[in-house]
């Protein structure tokens, strides 16, 4: 059994619109990225104080924050896909996006849309805040190859 025989299952059981349960939510998500950029910028900004550089900690803790926000503001969608795709319906409306997040709404109400976001976020904060000093740190060290005479413009790590 193997990816033919699921596909093959799924098109019987479902039809097509089982091979695109879920993708309402799934492009919902593709803002997680740009919000947690624009919101790295901003803090970045806000920590520099009108520095052309942040330091290590700084870059960290800006990065760490940023995830936050994203996740913050797009798990709730991340439940709601995670509800669809496992075909767990909490009432008995359909399994649209809509009708789930009103079945949500319904059965756990605010708290039903953040169960688990604890779990999540302590995985990911760390990893986020290392990749954005990093991400800083490679960054200016590209500025003082390519402009070693000038004093780079953008915010780089300060080491």
């Amino acid at each position: 059994r193997g990816l033919f025989h699921g596909l093959r299952s799924l098109l019987m059981e479902e039809g097509v619109r089982g091979c695109y349960s879920g993708l309402a939510p799934n492009l919902v998500l593709v803002s997680h990225g740009a919000l947690q950029f624009m919101a790295y910028e901003e803090l970045k900004h806000w920590c520099g104080g009108g520095r052309s550089q942040i330091t290590p900690l700084e870059a960290g803790a800006a990065g760490m924050a940023s995830k936050l926000f994203a996740s913050v503001t797009t798990y709730p969608n991340q439940v709601l896909r995670s509800r669809m795709q496992q075909r767990r319906s909490v009432g008995s409306e359909s399994l649209t996006l809509g009708g789930t997040a009103a079945a949500l709404w319904r059965a756990e109400g605010l708290r039903g849309f953040y169960r688990g976001i604890g779990p999540s976020v302590l995985r990911v904060l760390p990893a986020s805040g290392v990749t954005f000093l990093v991400y800083e740190s490679a960054l200016g060290a590209i500025e003082q190859i390519s402009c070693p005479s000038s004093t780079a413009t953008t915010s780089s790590v300060s080491v």
